[in-house]
């Protein structure tokens, strides 16, 4: 998912110490992931957020953030790189695709400021519980034997409805894989992901086409 690269960095930390190799881009709608070898320093998580300033000259993308700056030596790529780096986070609640008139059913799910969004833009939202003919579901998930709601909440789905479920992220008892495999037991399929917030992952599940 998302945008990657790999290129010749530099980063300039508030340290003022300029480190410099390749390293592997990953840019997706909320963050800017540069992944050197390790110890090397090329090490860096910029949320869009916090992204100041972006310019391509010569090849090369220059990156101000918040903590420091980059430069990606991206060469023919370095226009397009920039676009997209300029573009503005995208909001939660449209990750999920909760649109005005939509009822969402919201269960296990603790980012209070999430479920206001939906509230303020959701024709009805049922917390706590499963509304019938939901078109999204937003499902928290910590342990594994939360798991099991994926079934009850596949029932209160729409046919054309999706189900979120949320887990914490470097948890192995309920990573994407194993939330792929309850949802597949489930009659569904995985097709998208995204990242929710600072600790939270969310997986997209929805009935195969020739099922809705």
């Amino acid at each position: 998912m998302g945008r990657e690269a790999r290129c010749a960095v530099q980063v300039h930390g508030n340290d003022h110490v300029e480190r410099a190799g390749e390293a592997r881009l990953h840019l997706d709608t909320d963050e800017l992931v540069v992944s050197g070898p390790a110890h090397s320093g090329l090490r860096v998580r910029i949320p869009r957020a916090a992204i100041r300033d972006v310019d391509a000259d010569g090849g090369i993308v220059h990156v101000r953030w918040d903590d420091g700056r980059l430069a990606l030596h991206l060469g023919a790529q370095s226009d397009a790189w920039a676009a997209a780096l300029r573009e503005p986070p995208k909001p939660v609640i449209d990750k999920l695709g909760v649109k005005p008139g939509m009822t969402v059913s919201v269960v296990g799910v603790t980012d209070d400021a999430l479920v206001a969004q939906i509230g303020d833009r959701a024709a009805e939202v049922a917390v706590g519980t499963l509304a019938p003919a939901s078109h999204v579901i937003l499902l928290g998930v910590d342990a594994p034997a939360d798991l099991d709601a994926i079934a009850p909440a596949t029932a209160a789905l729409r046919p054309d409805g999706s189900l979120w479920v949320l887990h914490p992220r470097g948890v192995r008892e309920v990573a994407d894989t194993i939330i792929f495999a309850a949802g597949q037991a489930a009659g569904l399929v995985a097709t998208k992901v995204a990242r929710i917030n600072a600790t939270h992952t969310g997986e997209m599940l929805v009935r195969p086409k020739d099922q809705r």
